[in-house]
């Protein structure tokens, strides 16, 4: 699994994307502050408040202690929940890809180990059916 999650870092595309979402993660937290904390009943008053909304509509936790009352703050809520399920599907779906390929190495592995027993078994057989042959003319050269 270490591995696994050391060869899915390593790749700059995922990387890529990983930093694209969480900037645009920040992005939105930030943004959404100015929406939000001049409305009477807003609970995103300041950068501390919206940057815990942030992670918790991210990672589709949603306490629903610190939320968005405004239109804009609701829509920015909605592209952040967009973020979230892109960002985790992304990351378990890398993961499960890298344990499926590394699955399937140890068996194709495993699958050439044992064709080069057979290989061996084969060889083996064909001898003796050589010597077997062999054996047979003989005896039939014998007789005649």
């Amino acid at each position: 699994m270490r591995r696994a999650l050391l060869h899915l870092f390593s790749r700059r595309a995922f990387r890529k994307l990983i930093v694209l979402l969480l900037f645009t993660s920040l992005s939105l937290a930030i943004m959404v502050v100015p929406l939000e904390s001049n409305h009477p009943q807003a609970s995103i008053l300041d950068i501390e408040d919206a940057l815990w909304w942030a992670v918790s509509t991210i990672s589709t936790v949603g306490y629903g202690d610190v939320v968005p009352v405004t239109t804009g703050g609701r829509m920015m809520g909605v592209l952040l929940q967009l973020v979230g399920v892109v960002l985790f599907g992304t990351m378990i779906g890398s993961i499960a890809y890298q344990l499926n390929r590394r699955h399937d190495a140890h068996e194709m592995h495993k699958l050439h180990d044992q064709l080069a027993d057979n290989a061996k078994q084969l060889a083996t057989l064909q001898k003796k059916i050589d010597f077997l042959i062999l054996q047979t003319s003989d005896k039939r050269a014998k007789k005649n």
